[in-house]
């Protein structure tokens, strides 16, 4: 029996994820739906992709579109310089990555979102 006001390290079955981070609430939970992201203009071509700050560097990205997103020493996720030649190719693998993002840290432009 625990002492009061002790709690336990994490909950009955709940996930632990691999890099010691803590995972979003929809996969530590889910039960719970997990928060969909629309991506507009889905036949334009893509013009630039970016990840912002708070990536945990699962790798998913990775396995989708190798020619695009590399995670270097397993701590930072980047988008290879010369990654632009293969948007028109694997747009698809690059839109899935980004809706399977684990914490939706890709994003991506497409050509004429700005208009």
């Amino acid at each position: 029996m625990r002492p009061p006001g002790v709690r336990p390290a994490r909950r009955k079955n709940e996930p632990v994820p691999a890099c010691g981070k803590r995972a979003p609430r929809w996969v530590r939970f889910p039960w719970r739906e997990k928060p969909s992201m629309e991506i507009t203009h889905v036949n334009a071509p893509i013009s630039k992709v970016w990840i912002e700050a708070g990536c945990i560097s699962c790798k998913l990205c990775q396995d989708m579109a190798p020619d695009v997103f590399l995670v270097e020493d397993d701590q930072t996720c980047i988008v290879h310089q010369g990654a632009a030649q293969h948007f028109g190719g694997k747009q698809e693998d690059i839109e899935e990555a980004a809706r399977d993002c684990p914490v939706e840290v890709i994003k991506i432009e497409h050509q004429g979102a700005g208009d």
